[in-house]
């Protein structure tokens, strides 16, 4: 039983037009994975550096705490503390 020519052309139209349309969407969903791991990354990477700008005052008050503290002499003679100068 062979199909009319009429009916194999409307056939062989809706799978190209098919084909064309899984292609299409693939493509469309492929760029917005991608889009969405870029996303997530450049998430990460701004909660990194939050993170490391958090880190980085407390390691900067913890020096000038020691180097506050580990001075023994005269009190008035402070030549070359760096937190001499900021009191």
């Amino acid at each position: 039983m062979w199909l009319k020519p009429d009916t194999t052309l409307l056939l062989t139209a809706c799978l190209l037009i098919g084909l064309r349309t899984s292609i299409s969407i693939t493509r469309i969903w492929q760029k917005d994975l991608l889009k969405s791991q870029q996303l997530v990354q450049k998430q990460l990477d701004s909660e990194l550096s939050f993170l490391k700008a958090q880190i980085h005052p407390h390691f900067f008050f913890n020096t000038l705490n020691i180097a506050k503290y580990s001075f023994h002499g005269d009190p008035t003679d402070l030549y070359g503390y760096p937190h001499a100068r900021l009191q």
